[in-house]
Order: structure tokens, then C-alpha cells, then sequence
């Protein structure tokens, strides 16, 4: 990312996709040269295990951790550009609402996480974070564990490559907390909660809460009218919050660093409508 906006700035490219949020304002300075920011519909998030062998399995310490979870402090130290996370996905997606917005992702809340621990016996554990190794993850991972440090629970991160990761998420074993950035390509937030929490289903979610989500989903992809798909949505929303299997962190957004003399716009979430592109 550091060399990209060292090639915009010598003149090497005309425009950088994905220029580092670090790096916004220092282009904005530079004279000739402007950025963009465009929000998108991906948000960084953490899945936490379920299954039996994990200190997540009770549904009070997965609350625990979605309460404790400073969203704000990491979007100022991980992104600075970025927006802290009000759902379980980004503000972008098609069938967001305020409606949706959980209290959980309101402000830190160690008080609370405390009574959460306190009520099911939890005053020890350790937790393994799994990242795959960029420097952002690294830092969420390092702030999720001081977070933890403050719950009374110690946590190791186990940073793996990007070819390694999604082996890693498959096995319940390695992690008890994994790092991923969620999406869907439909831009509906719920889709996204289905792919990662039903069909892949890292997280290990069963029994009758998981068929009451699948139901709630499946009513509203097929809801007649648009009231009856908010509806149906905000409902399966607030479950998701209420079981905790998954939280957003942070809504990224895509950065763009060009030559002001370019015209061109942002098209769709990944793609650009430019005139008159010429290759040499």
C-alpha cells in the first residue's frame, strides 16, 4: 500500500484503488492530487466458536466480548478513515435500517461485560485469535487482546497467510476467535449473515435459534412486500445480535488517490466508468 501512494505521487500511476486510509490526508495536501471515499458494503468482523471445546460455546461470554469491544478506538487506531460498525453488518448494505442497529455496538461497556461473565461462572480462560496476517487484523487482534486482559482472560494470536486462513476458519480446533472481513455480493446485509453463519457456519451454530434464523431469512427473501421484508429482516437481525455468533467492528470504506486533472467516477462498489482510457 506504501508503494502505491508512492507511485501516485511520482507520477508512476494516475490513480491508486485502495490507497491506504493512513495515507488520505497526506495526498489531499499534495497539490494536483485529490481522493475519494466511497463506502462500501464490507466491515471487518470477528466470528467466535460455538462448538463445545471453545470458552465462546456459552452465548453470555460471546455477549461478553460484543459489549466490551471498543469500535470507536479501533477505527481511530486500525483505519482513522473507517466508520465503527452499528449492526452486524455494514450501513451500506441494501436492507440496512436504524431499525437493525444493535445496543451492543453503541459504546464500551465493561460494566456490563463483567455481570455477563460473572452470571454464567467465567472468571478464567484463554482465547485464540486467529488473523491472517495483515497488518490491520494483527492490530484489531492486539487490541481484542488487551480487551480480554481487561475481562480477566488471556488470549494468544496466531497470525496465518491469506492461502491459509479459510483452512484455518474450517477447523474449530484452531481458534476460538477468527478475524474476516464479511460481505455479499448481492449488497444485502442479510445475505451476508446467511453465507457466513449458515453455509459456511465457521462458528458452529446449531439447535433451534439457528433453524428460527434460517426460517426468518427464508420468509424474507420471499416476502411478498417490501414491509414484510423489513420486517422478517430486522427480526433475524436481532437474533444474530441477541445469539452473538459474529461481530463488525469497523464499515470500511474504498479509497481512491488520483490526479485531479482525471475524470472519472466510482461505479458499483469495485469498478470505475472512465472516458477515453487509452493503453500505451
Amino acid at each position: 500500500p506504501s508503494q502505491a501512494t508512492t507511485a501516485l505521487e511520482t507520477g508512476e500511476v494516475d490513480l491508486v484503488m485502495g490507497l491506504q486510509s493512513s495515507d488520505q490526508e497526506y495526498i489531499d495536501s499534495k497539490e494536483g492530487m485529490t481522493t475519494l471515499v466511497n463506502p462500501s458494503i464490507r466491515s471487518m468482523a470477528m466470528f467466535m466458536n460455538m462448538s463445545e471445546n471453545s470458552i465462546f460455546k456459552a452465548q453470555e461470554v460471546r455477549q461478553a466480548l460484543c459489549y466490551a469491544v471498543d469500535n470507536e478506538g479501533i477505527n481511530e487506531v486500525v483505519y482513522g478513515g473507517a466508520t465503527p460498525s452499528a449492526c452486524p453488518f455494514s450501513t451500506a448494505m441494501m436492507d440496512y435500517s436504524a431499525d437493525v442497529d444493535g445496543e451492543m455496538y453503541a459504546a464500551a461497556d465493561t460494566e456490563k461485560a463483567q455481570e455477563l461473565l460473572e452470571s454464567v461462572g467465567v472468571t478464567e480462560g484463554t482465547v485464540k485469535i486467529a488473523t491472517d496476517g495483515s497488518s490491520e487484523q494483527t492490530a484489531i487482534a492486539e487490541i481484542l487482546q488487551s480487551t480480554l486482559m481487561e475481562l480477566g482472560l488471556t488470549a494468544e494470536i496466531n497470525n496465518y497467510d491469506t492461502a491459509t486462513i479459510w483452512d484455518v476458519a474450517a477447523n474449530p480446533t484452531e481458534w476460538d476467535i477468527i478475524l474476516q472481513i464479511s460481505s455479499a455480493p448481492s449488497a444485502y446485509g442479510l445475505d451476508s449473515l446467511q453465507a457466513f453463519l449458515t453455509q459456511l457456519n465457521w462458528v458452529q451454530w446449531q439447535g433451534a435459534e439457528f433453524d428460527q434464523f434460517n426460517t426468518l431469512y427464508t420468509e424474507a427473501i420471499s416476502a411478498a412486500t417490501e414491509e414484510v421484508k423489513a420486517e422478517k429482516t430486522v427480526e433475524a437481525v436481532k437474533l444474530v445480535e441477541e445469539v452473538a455468533p459474529t461481530y463488525a467492528f469497523v464499515q470500511l470504506s474504498d479509497i481512491y488517490g488520483f490526479k485531479d486533472n482525471l475524470n472519472f467516477q466510482v461505479w458499483n462498489q469495485n469498478s470505475l466508468l472512465v472516458k477515453d482510457l487509452k493503453f500505451e
